[in-house]
């Protein structure tokens, strides 16, 4: 009985420590999805400090030179300098977001093979006392059998 004791605890400590890591890889993800998340949009911040920086320099550049910035084609040129330059930041944002999706992605799928493994440890140490309940029952009545008799344990 006090096996049977002791690997129920020790089933139901395993649950626990798998709890437990489930928990932090949980958490873990979440950290590391929200520092990717900030990357992400650190770089849109210094792309768009890029952008300003090239379309303030063509701009001064034109006028420099004395071209008159309208609707020739210095204007058309910094407004595709920008267009491309919201596109180039979008295309940051969304990569962003979807890394930090992976992350938090594989942080719950962690979480949920940490849970199984310790379900399955819990039925494993209800199924191995009913197995060893059964076969140590099945050992005393054969001792029993050959200590008294063959007709011990029945009813006659």
């Amino acid at each position: 009985m006090l096996g049977a004791g002791a690997q129920v605890y020790g089933a139901y400590n395993t649950r626990r420590m798998a709890k437990d890591q489930a928990r932090f890889a949980q958490r873990q993800a979440a950290d590391r999805a929200g520092a990717i998340a900030r990357k992400a949009v650190a770089a849109v911040r210094e792309r768009r400090r890029l952008l300003a920086r090239q379309s303030g320099a063509a701009r001064a550049g034109y006028g420099a030179s004395g071209v008159v910035i309208d609707e020739d084609s210095p204007d058309l040129f910094i407004a595709e300098t920008r267009t491309l330059g919201a596109a180039d930041i979008a295309n940051i944002h969304r990569q962003g977001q979807i890394e930090a999706s992976q992350a938090r992605d594989t942080g719950r799928m962690q979480a949920q093979a940490y849970r199984k493994q310790g379900r399955n440890a819990l039925i494993g140490g209800g199924l191995g006392i009913g197995v060893a309940k059964v076969l140590g029952g099945y050992a005393q009545d054969k001792m029993m059998q050959q200590k008294y008799g063959k007709r011990f344990g029945r009813w006659v």
